[in-house]
């Protein structure tokens, strides 16, 4: 009886063991393949050994040695954009700058602070305006093995970047290759040019940061990424928008009063050119009746021009003035009649006397 219980002690202890090979194989086998991992197809993979980065790989299985010995950081794919909002600091303290107003007619001056001049966000263009910048900006990573040991710091150092390289911009610019802030000043011909101008300025941009990032990679503190594309909207401060919106509406009155006295004006002068039209016209027709009439009045001169000669003036005029005498007498009711040749004196009285 004692010995079948000493068989069944060790099968017993033979089999615990055997189970615990086997768990053990298994836990070794699933450790062995725990770090196989599957890289997407916008990603890129980068293998630390002991904190060093030893090497990248693509998209695609890959095994690597299990955790701790090796880690896998994902990192994005060269063609694939990063969008980052650009984030400004908040007000870090109160603004001594004022907003000076000036009341007509007493020229009285009245000052108030300005709640948001200390606003990282303001840039100082090169014609001493102000201009406010809402950005995004996309970049890609280059270098997996730089962007891993930076990661933590890229974001932040890319916006200082981009501050940086907005400062510099904006100083080179007028307020106008932002945005249309005087459009009185603008040529209205150069639309698609303005349009142009602004898309350089974002290339202009995203070239500065470029710069920058190439500076800290030869100094050797490479952040592993590479500005791709800027989108920037330009924006006035709210105090100068408002007096940029006023003095847009001013204009845009005084447009609409300068186009309706032109018109007013076109329609007086069509008016009067109507009128010098319509005169000349009554001033010719009047002046060839006139003309008719006289042709008509001295035909009979003209005929009577025609037909004298010497031999028979005398006589052509004596008949001529008998005919024309008899008709005038017959209108008239009393004839005085004088000789000439006589020495007396006569008083004739005129109308009324």
């Amino acid at each position: 009886m004692p010995p079948r219980a000493g068989f069944g002690m060790a099968e017993g202890i033979s089999l615990g063991f055997r189970i615990a090979f086997v768990a053990t194989v298994l836990l070794a086998v699933g450790w062995a393949v725990g770090n196989l991992r599957q890289v997407p197809a916008d990603s890129r993979a980068v293998v630390e050994r002991f904190g060093q980065i030893v090497r990248v790989r693509d998209a695609g299985l890959m095994l690597a040695w299990p955790i701790p010995v090796e880690r896998i950081t994902l990192v994005p794919a060269w063609d694939r954009q990063i969008a980052l909002k650009m984030v400004v600091p908040t007000n870090s303290g109160p603004s001594q700058e004022t907003d000076f107003e000036v009341h007509q007619p007493d020229d009285l001056v009245s000052l108030r602070r300005q709640p948001d001049a200390w606003n990282g966000e303001y840039f100082l263009t090169g014609d001493d305006s102000v201009v406010q910048f809402e950005a995004t900006l996309y970049y890609r990573v280059t270098d997996p093995a730089a962007y891993v040991l930076e990661r933590d710091h890229v974001e932040q150092a890319l916006q200082r970047l981009y501050r940086a390289s907005a400062v510099a911009i904006a100083a080179g610019h007028d307020l106008d290759d932002f945005l249309v802030a005087r459009p009185e000043e603008a040529n209205l011909s150069a639309g698609a040019d303005a349009a142009s101008r602004r898309e350089a300025l974002r290339g202009e941009m995203v070239m500065a940061i470029n710069r920058r990032l190439a500076a800290l990679r030869q100094s050797g503190a490479s952040l592993g990424v590479q500005a791709t594309r800027i989108d920037i909207v330009a924006l006035l401060p709210p105090l100068a928008k408002q007096a940029f919106d006023d003095v847009l509406t001013a204009g845009q009155i005084a447009d609409q009063t300068v186009a309706a006295a032109r018109t007013d004006a076109a329609h007086t002068v069509q008016q009067a050119q109507r009128a010098h039209d319509r005169t000349l016209a009554e001033a010719a027709a009047t002046a060839e009746e006139d003309t008719r009439q006289a042709e008509a009045d001295t035909a009979d001169i003209d005929d009577l021009h025609a037909e004298l000669t010497p031999a028979n003036r005398d006589s052509l005029l004596e008949q001529y003035y008998r005919e024309r005498i008899s008709a005038i007498l017959r209108k008239i009711g009393h004839v005085t009649t004088v000789d000439m040749r006589g020495g007396q004196p006569i008083i004739i009285p005129g109308p009324g006397q």
